[in-house]
């Protein structure tokens, strides 16, 4: 949430990272643990951070302005001869505008610390901008200086934080173990502990530079040699140590921010049906979604999509019935297929589905499932803005799937999907199989001639020049991608302009209904299953844009009031089931199971590998 003081917008909700010690105090290991979690950090960037958090704090802007893309800010010092920046001083004007943020006061022996900054640099010559920067005479004066500048700040920020009861945790990184940091971070941020090294050291001084302790007034007394570290003794494999670097998962490959409050869209007026034409076509193959129907219908049409094919098989809860009423109202085109035949349902459905007369009567098709909500991020949000942004012979729009997770929360609610889940997995993540799956656009110019979950398959000869694939970023995969596929990989992802939201579990107790229903063989892998899918390590609410204009097409579809009186029986059934299964041992044990797992990305891909690599 973002509200507005003196004409200033700011957040209020978004739980941020502050590393508020000094640098020479492990800051470069706590980024690079951070980003090793996913967690999306900002590093000194060469002294920027500091300069553009302080002209912000000195004219009355929130901090963060111009820099709010981040989640933890660690090294936010900048020194130069003119003058010296300690942003971590700042620490009062963060526990303001981020009030649900985390504060790290990282320390170690003050003694060290200034050896450690007196060496820093080529020839140590930080400390000598530091003297310049501070406009003092000699090196005695600036370690004086130093000193006194640590006193202060170890005595004002512990008092400060207790006074306001803020998430604030002091972290010695000589003493203590990396198991505190990552408590200290839970629930807002799952890390594991194992990730934690001494990065940036500083360099041993050169040979002819003149040892610290020939510095006046420098006499550190006498300390104790900090505790061996640990992990130096041939440490077993854990974390992103077990994977190969390149399957390390990580958010950073979105080009904007995904946690960042933006305007709602604006509605767009939905087209009149025409006879022989369904424009812009979803097909989909559901059973028993009555609950997540409407609203998944009512998503669609506020972004730009006209006709809904839908095949539906074995259903008990009002699904039949609701497409059925749609469908006199020219919005969905419903098809039984409860004499399915062959593999699944769904594959039946897609086998002749090229020649039925929706399909030929659209200008683009588009298979997805009843989980599975298009976020389009560019223009208005909706898909003719995503094809006004990408060249005009586009024929094929790979969306490449973003898993959201359940977001912790157990009960199932008659809300929105796209509002009670934000939480969702990082973009860069190449592995499990799972992951970075798509489904396609594809514009109707005859080119393929059969459709598959994923895309269309048998390209015609004749129209094989005439294809041109681009993923969600609007990048060129023609090569890649216009014969076969249906994942992307590191060079073909992009989720940029247009990427696939998938829910494949929502709450806890919607998944034990979703679980009852799977395959057998499924079924008996539920908690596997769950931790294939429950990613909730990021935070994207773009969707959320859609909110406005989607509660009003909602309304117009609630509009029959028979559409609206099986909505809400379909609801009350879901109730119901949960209400039976969640008291059955299977249930109960698969709960136990499910909530028994804390994993943060590493370990979720860690053991999904080895899951997949001992069934090979």
């Amino acid at each position: 949430m973002r509200f507005e003081v003196d004409g200033l917008r700011f957040d209020t909700i978004k739980p941020r990272i502050f590393q508020i010690g000094f640098n020479k105090c492990g800051t470069r290991s706590f980024y690079d643990f951070f980003e090793r979690n996913g967690i999306k950090s900002v590093h000194f960037k060469r002294g920027d951070l500091a300069r553009g958090i302080s002209e912000n704090v000195s004219s009355g802007q929130p901090p963060l302005k111009g820099w709010d893309k981040w989640t933890a800010y660690t090294d936010m010092q900048s020194v130069k001869k003119t003058d010296v920046i300690e942003a971590c001083t700042f620490y009062r004007s963060f526990a303001a505008y981020y009030p649900r943020s985390y504060f790290i006061l990282n320390t170690r022996s003050k003694d060290r610390w200034i050896k450690s900054r007196l060496n820093h640099g080529t020839t140590q010559n930080y400390g000598e901008r530091y003297r310049q920067g501070l406009g003092l005479t000699s090196m005695e004066e600036t370690v004086e200086a130093w000193s006194a500048m640590w006193d202060k700040h170890h005595t004002e920020v512990p008092a400060f934080f207790k006074e306001t009861g803020q998430h604030f945790i002091v972290y010695d990184i000589e003493q203590d173990e990396p198991e505190k940091l990552s408590k200290f971070l839970t629930p807002d941020f799952i890390t594991d502990p194992s990730l934690f090294g001494h990065e940036g050291k500083t360099n041993t001084p050169p040979q002819d530079a003149k040892p610290v302790t020939s510095v006046p007034g420098y006499n550190p007394k006498k300390t104790a040699a900090p505790p061996s570290n640990k992990s130096e003794t041939s440490p077993k494999k854990t974390g992103s140590d077990a994977l190969d670097g390149r399957f390390v998962p990580r958010n950073d490959i979105v080009g904007f921010d995904e946690t960042a409050t933006q305007p709602p869209y604006q509605h767009v007026p939905q087209k009149k049906p025409e006879e022989g034409w369904t424009g812009n076509l979803i097909i989909a193959s559901m059973k028993d979604e009555g609950p997540f129907l409407l609203e998944w219908i009512a998503y669609h049409r506020a972004i730009g999509f006209d006709h809904f094919l839908i095949f539906t098989n074995d259903c008990s809860d009002g699904t039949d019935e609701m497409l059925q009423h749609l469908e006199k109202h020219g919005i969905v085109t419903h098809v039984n297929n409860d004499d399915w035949a062959g593999k699944s349902p769904q594959s039946s459905a897609l086998q002749d589905v090229m020649v039925r007369p929706a399909v030929f009567e659209a200008d683009w098709i588009v298979h997805i499932d009843a989980d599975e909500f298009i976020n389009i991020r560019t223009g208005n949000g909706t898909f003719a803005c995503l094809l006004k942004a990408l060249p005009e012979n586009v024929t094929n729009i790979a969306m490449t799937q973003r898993i959201f997770g359940s977001a912790g929360l157990e009960e199932y609610s008659d809300l929105p999907t796209i509002a009670q889940f934000d939480k969702c997995a990082p973009s860069y993540l190449p592995k499990p199989y799972t992951a970075w799956g798509f489904k396609t656009a594809t514009r109707n110019i005859d080119a393929y001639q059969s459709l598959s979950t994923h895309r269309p398959g048998n390209l015609s000869k004749e129209l094989i020049n005439e294809v041109f694939w681009v993923n969600g970023s609007g990048q060129d995969i023609t090569k890649e991608r216009g014969k076969s596929g249906w994942r992307s990989d590191k060079k073909t992802v992009g989720y940029d302009l247009v990427q696939l939201n998938h829910y494949p579990l929502r709450s806890l107790h919607a998944f034990l209904v979703k679980h009852e229903r799977m395959a057998p063989k499924k079924k008996e892998k539920g908690a596997e299953y769950w931790v294939r899918m429950d990613w909730n390590s990021c935070q994207d609410i773009t969707a959320q844009r859609n909110l406005p204009r989607f509660t009003r097409e909602l309304e117009q579809l609630m509009n029959d009031p028979d559409v609206a009186r099986l909505h809400e029986m379909s609801v009350q059934k879901q109730k119901q089931r949960i209400a039976a299964i969640i008291e059955t041992p299977k249930a109960m044990d698969l709960i136990r199971q499910v909530k028994s797992k804390t994993l943060n990305d590493v370990s979720r891909v860690a053991e999904i590998l080895e899951r997949d690599s001992a069934t090979e």
